[in-house]
């Protein structure tokens, strides 16, 4: 991996990072699971591995969905990884089927991130 690499995958695990502190903090949701993995595999890591789970939704989206729904975090799917694969800037660190999967994912919840174009 190059810098420039590199550097794109500590951004990419930052916004994950900085979205399970928005969450915790709106929603009272503490993924102590998902924040291990983060600290064991990395964030591209464990983005992939949540990802390749196909048609399994994971508990902390149905927390977050229940938190948006709830009004305590509106936008709270904003924050899951499958919506932040989605963002332009990270794209590139997945492959076409792992982003249809977060996008299957999304649609069957009815949501659209703004950053999503499709």
């Amino acid at each position: 991996m190059n810098s420039t690499d590199g550097r794109l995958h500590e951004k990419f695990e930052s916004a994950l990072r900085d979205g399970y502190e928005v969450v915790k903090r709106r929603c009272g949701y503490n993924a102590t699971r998902f924040l291990a993995m983060l600290q064991q595999q990395g964030g591209v890591a464990t983005a992939k591995r949540l990802l390749d789970r196909a048609g399994e939704v994971q508990s902390g989206v149905t927390e977050l969905w229940e938190c948006g729904a709830t009004g305590k975090l509106p936008g709270a799917l904003n924050f899951t990884v499958e919506a932040i694969v989605w963002k332009p800037e990270f794209r590139e660190l997945f492959s076409a089927e792992e982003l249809a999967v977060a996008k299957k994912r999304l649609q069957d919840l009815k949501h659209q991130p703004p950053w999503a174009d499709w």
